[in-house]
């Protein structure tokens, strides 16, 4: 920051509070900026300003997050939801949703089969950045 430089966050990971503990570790504290911005979340999914607010965002369209529920249903295999809201969702947690609390990541939330169907469908269930 001595040099104007602004210092924005670029990561795979969900938004959250580590990302002031990195910029305390790499001596960039200055203030006017809130607890997610400016920063790059998921992979480039969600791109957010100084303040916070999602200026850019990808998102998973219904159709999408049923068939990989059902893929996932017939397969038995877990899956989680990086969700708008900065959440993580799932049909039910267990040991696999489980590792996500080592990495700091949100913890997932159990919202069920017929939750996670609802993903992305702007009934009752937010939107979806990637599964």
């Amino acid at each position: 920051m001595r040099q104007n430089i602004t210092f924005v966050m670029a990561t795979g990971k969900a938004r959250g509070g580590w990302v002031q503990d990195v910029r305390k570790e790499l001596g960039f504290t200055d203030k006017g900026f809130t607890i997610n911005g400016p920063g790059v979340f998921i992979q480039g999914l969600l791109v957010c300003d100084q303040n916070g607010t999602a200026v850019k965002q990808l998102l998973l369209p219904n159709p999408a997050v049923k068939l990989i529920n059902a893929f996932s249903d017939r397969h038995r295999l877990t899956v989680i939801a990086y969700t708008t809201g900065d959440g993580i969702a799932c049909a039910q947690t267990d040991q696999y949703t489980d590792i996500l609390r080592v990495y700091n990541e949100p913890v997932p939330a159990s919202i069920g089969r017929a939750g996670m169907n609802l993903l992305g469908s702007g009934r009752g269930q937010p939107d979806v950045y990637k599964m």
